[in-house]
Order: structure tokens, then sequence, then C-alpha cells
């Protein structure tokens, strides 16, 4: 098992059926542009975006003002017809991630890349799920919180995406500007100690991973 989103509940699952408020998608969205923002923007985290019932509004207004960003989308499928495809590759979608849990065909497509059980690697989630790998903690580096920012739709920014239990909650973006939260004090002591491999001492999260997918900068998809 790699999927946590049967063990959340509450304020935890993304299953819910919340969507991130327009004001605080536009406010991020402001505050990424006057950062000159040009990596990479996803629209996913323990959810399925092809819910959103306006979610290329979303893609649109993150397009035309964010130019110089990688627009990506995964989904598992189910919802991915043709006519939702073009709308999507119209809106400002760069590239679809198809990633499913069987081995059903899956039409083919431009920008759009199918991912079987196969090709991922799993990990536990930080500890939320069991996996077979090797005694924790690891002494190996991870530049996920270095390099990717994630926001969950009520603007908590967390530690990272194997956070599936919102342990470490590091600010709120509706209180808080982007770049205090990510600059904090806070934040950058857990990434010196992760960049030297310390998940150890890095938090009680890190100690539990075993995902070894950040080994150096930019290995981020």
């Amino acid at each position: 098992m790699y999927c946590p989103n049967s063990l959340l509940t509450g304020n935890r699952s993304e299953k819910s059926k919340h969507i991130m408020k327009p004001e605080l998608f536009r406010s991020i969205i402001s505050q990424l542009a006057s950062l000159d923002f040009s990596g990479r923007l996803s629209f996913h985290l323990y959810n399925e975006p092809l819910l959103c019932p306006n979610i290329e509004e979303y893609v649109h207004h993150a397009h035309k003002e964010l130019r110089k960003s990688f627009i990506v989308l995964y989904t598992n499928g189910d919802l991915l017809d043709d006519e939702k495809y073009c709308s999507l590759m119209k809106s400002g979608v760069d590239q679809i991630f198809v990633t499913q849990h069987d081995y059903d065909a899956v039409k083919k497509r431009p920008n759009q890349i199918v991912q079987s059980p196969n090709d991922f690697e799993v990990s536990s989630r930080g500890g939320a799920c069991k996996t077979n790998h090797t005694k924790l903690p690891l002494s190996y580096p991870c530049y996920a919180p270095t390099n990717m920012m994630i926001i969950t739709v009520t603007g908590d920014l967390l530690l990272c995406h194997e956070d599936a239990f919102r342990d470490y909650v590091i600010g709120n973006l509706q209180q808080s500007p982007i770049d205090e939260v990510w600059n904090s004090k806070k934040i950058k002591a857990i990434r010196a100690a992760l960049v030297q491999g310390r998940r150890d001492v890095a938090t009680t999260l890190c100690r539990r991973c075993d995902c070894r997918l950040y080994f150096r900068p930019g290995v981020a998809i």
C-alpha cells in the first residue's frame, strides 16, 4: 500500500469536497508572479483535480499570470475524456500525467504521460503506509522541502508532499506571505539537516520517511 487516502479523515483529508477559494488562489498566483516564479505548478495533493468543476479557470489564470511556469496535472484518468483533455490543454496545461492503478489501455494523446503501477517509486508517505524498505531513519539527503512548495486547499504550507497526516505545517498563506513562510527559520533549519542526510534530527516525519527520490537539487518532476 502506498496511498494513504483511506487513512485520512477530517481536516487531514483532501478527499472531502473542498476547493481552494478563488481569492486565495489568485493571491498565491499574484505572489508567485511578483517573485518571477518559473518552476513547475501542479494541481494535486492526495486528490483528484478533475473533480474541481472550474479547474480550467484556475489553470487559465495561472497560465496567464505565470508565463514562465510549467503547468502539470496528475489525474487517475477516470474523468479524462477527449473533451476534458482538449479543454485542459486549451486552458494552459503543459503536461498531463495519468497515474493508473491497473493496466488498462489509455488513449494516447500529445503531452500526456501514462504511469502504470510498475512505474511508481513506492514510499511509506512519511510512515503512513507500510513498505518493505530498509531500517529507518535513512542517512540519505533529501531536497524535497528545498525544491517544492506544498500548499493545501486551505493555504497551509506543508513541509513535504510525503506528509500525508499534515504533521508539519510551516505556515498558512491566508495569514502570512509566501516569501515569509518559505524563508522562515523553522524550515531553513530542517532543510539544512536534510541536505546533510540527517533525517534523524530534521523532524520526526523525516525520521520515519523512506523516500529517496530527491537526493540532489533539481530532481523533482
